[in-house]
C-alpha cells in the first residue's frame, strides 16, 4: 500500500514538473504595444517567440480584422513591426498573434 501511495505520489510531482515547465517556457513571451493611446504609427514589440511562424493582425472591437500587420517567421528574440494607423477610426483594437491557428497572446490598443 505504502509503495503504491508513493508512486502515485512520484507521478504526480512528474507531472506537475512537466506542466510547471511548459507553462514557464510558454508564458515567457511578451506583447508590447507603443504609444498607446496612439494616433499615427505604432510600435509593436514580440519578445521571446524566436522561430515560430506567426500573423500579427488588427482586430477592431466587433471581432473584424481590420489590418494584417506582420505574417511570417520571428527570427531573433526581440521582433519590432512598425504599423500605419493613419485612416483608422477612433476606438478600442486588439492586436492579435496568432502561431499555427492559435491565438498565442493579445493586447489592446487605443487609437485616438
Amino acid at each position: 500500500m505504502t509503495l503504491l501511495f508513493f508512486w502515485d505520489m512520484v507521478n504526480f510531482l512528474l507531472a506537475f514538473l512537466i506542466f510547471f515547465f511548459f507553462f514557464t517556457v510558454s508564458t515567457n513571451s511578451k506583447l508590447s504595444v507603443f504609444p498607446n493611446p496612439a494616433k499615427g504609427n505604432v510600435t509593436i514589440v514580440l519578445d521571446n517567440i524566436t522561430d515560430k511562424s506567426v500573423e500579427v493582425m488588427l482586430i477592431n472591437i466587433l471581432g473584424a480584422e481590420v489590418s494584417k500587420l506582420f505574417s511570417g517567421t520571428v527570427v531573433s528574440k526581440h521582433q519590432e513591426i512598425s504599423a500605419d494607423l493613419i485612416g483608422l477610426e477612433k476606438g478600442i483594437y486588439f492586436v492579435k498573434v496568432v502561431n499555427n491557428s492559435d491565438v498565442i497572446m493579445t493586447d489592446k490598443l487605443i487609437v485616438e
